[in-house]
C-alpha cells in the first residue's frame, strides 16, 4: 500500500521490491490455464503479503475482478491466431483501447480501495 499511495519511493525513483521470488516451473504450469484476471491475481499475491491488513486476498479478488469487468473482451487478452505457429496478444479491449489499460485499471482501483480505508 505505501508504493501505490506514495507513487514515488523517496529518493524520487520507482518503488522495487527487496527480493523476487522465482516462480517455479510447477508455479507456471498451474498458471497455463488460469485467465488473465486470475493470473493478475496470482501474480500481485507474490507481493502482497497474505495477513495484509490494507489488501486481503479477498480484497484484491474483488480489485482485481472490478478492474476488468469494463473490458471489452471478457478474456481481458485475448490470443488470435495467426497462423498454426503465431498468435498475437489483442491488449486493446481495455477503457481506452490501449495496452496500458491492462496495468492502469488494476492500479486506480487498487488506489481507490486504498483511500477508502
Amino acid at each position: 500500500s505505501e508504493a501505490v499511495l506514495n507513487g514515488w519511493a523517496p529518493d524520487g525513483g520507482m518503488y522495487w521490491p527487496a527480493a523476487v521470488e522465482p516462480v517455479s516451473p510447477r508455479t507456471l504450469s498451474a498458471w497455463e490455464s488460469l485467465s488473465y484476471p486470475r493470473l493478475c491475481e496470482e501474480v500481485l499475491k507474490r507481493f502482497i503479503a497474505a495477513d495484509d491488513p490494507d489488501v486481503t486476498p479477498l480484497d484484491l479478488a474483488g480489485i482485481v475482478s472490478a478492474a476488468f469487468s469494463s473490458f471489452g473482451d471478457a478474456e481481458v487478452v485475448s490470443l488470435r491466431p495467426l497462423s498454426d505457429e503465431l498468435h498475437v496478444a489483442e491488449l486493446w479491449h481495455g477503457p481506452t483501447l490501449a495496452f496500458k489499460d491492462l496495468g492502469m485499471s488494476v492500479l486506480g482501483r487498487t488506489l481507490s480501495h486504498l483511500l477508502r480505508r
